[in-house]
């Protein structure tokens, strides 16, 4: 009985010892884990110049005169997701200039001011970040676009 109550107190120690070593790996699993995603993370602004460099040349391009205006950007994103999404963005910030605003005449028309503003707007959400895409345009004048009967084996299929 005296052995086998050794051999138990010896094992109470191995489990303790153990779960002590098992919290201080998690800890250091947790620890390495935030500084990874803290090396993944980079600010938006390092992509500002690009975008406002391309709403100049477009709006140039085009005859017309727009700001860019970005707040926000100091918000941080994964490097990945930053890397997939400037395309995108570049191509709604030159469809919002070439399509979404006026030109200068238009706007002077509407009694708008000459120069229109396009504006990022990059805010976090929780674990998500949002970033809002906006201009003072009228948007794509669709009324010349003939309305098409929708088939109806399409909306069944």
């Amino acid at each position: 009985i005296s052995d086998i109550s050794s051999i138990k107190g010896l094992l109470d120690n191995l489990i303790r010892e153990s779960d002590t070593l098992l919290l201080q790996q998690s800890r250091v699993n947790t620890d390495l884990q935030e500084g990874l995603m803290r090396t993944r993370m980079v600010p938006f602004s390092q992509v500002t110049t690009r975008l406002k460099r391309l709403v100049r040349q477009t709006a140039t391009e085009l005859g017309k005169k727009v700001d860019l205006e970005i707040t926000g950007e100091q918000g941080e994103i994964d490097r990945t997701v930053l890397e997939r999404i400037t395309a995108p963005l570049e191509h709604m910030l030159r469809n919002a200039v070439s399509h979404g605003i006026e030109s200068t005449k238009v706007r002077k028309k509407l009694k708008k001011p000459v120069t229109s503003t396009l504006s990022i707007e990059i805010s976090r959400q929780g674990s998500e970040v949002m970033i809002r895409l906006t201009d003072d345009g009228s948007g794509m004048d669709l009324s010349g676009i003939k309305k098409k009967a929708i088939d109806k084996d399409w909306m069944t299929a």
